[in-house]
C-alpha cells in the first residue's frame, strides 16, 4: 500500500516493515534481516505488482502457495 499507493520507496518501505519494528522491540540483534545468523523468514513479492508469490520460514519454502493462492481466487 505505502509503494503502491503513497508512493514510498520499496527499499524504505522494507526497512518499515522489517527493521524498523524489530529495533523498536529491541530484537534487532536476532530478526528484521537478511543476514548470517538470522532466521531466514521471508516473503517473496512479484516485482511489478507486490502481490506474494512465495513464503519462506527457516530458509524453506511453506507450502505449495501457487495451489493455495489459485483455490482461494476461486470461491
Amino acid at each position: 500500500h505505502v509503494v503502491q499507493v503513497v508512493g514510498l520507496a520499496l527499499g524504505d518501505a522494507l526497512q518499515m516493515a522489517t527493521l524498523t519494528p524489530a529495533r523498536i522491540l529491541g530484537v534487532d540483534d536476532r530478526v528484521g534481516k537478511l543476514a548470517p545468523g538470522y532466521p531466514a523468514d521471508l516473503v517473496i513479492l512479484d516485482r511489478a505488482t507486490l502481490n506474494l508469490t512465495g513464503v519462506f520460514m527457516g530458509g524453506e519454502p511453506v507450502g505449495d502457495l501457487e495451489a493455495e493462492l489459485w483455490a482461494s481466487s476461486t470461491v
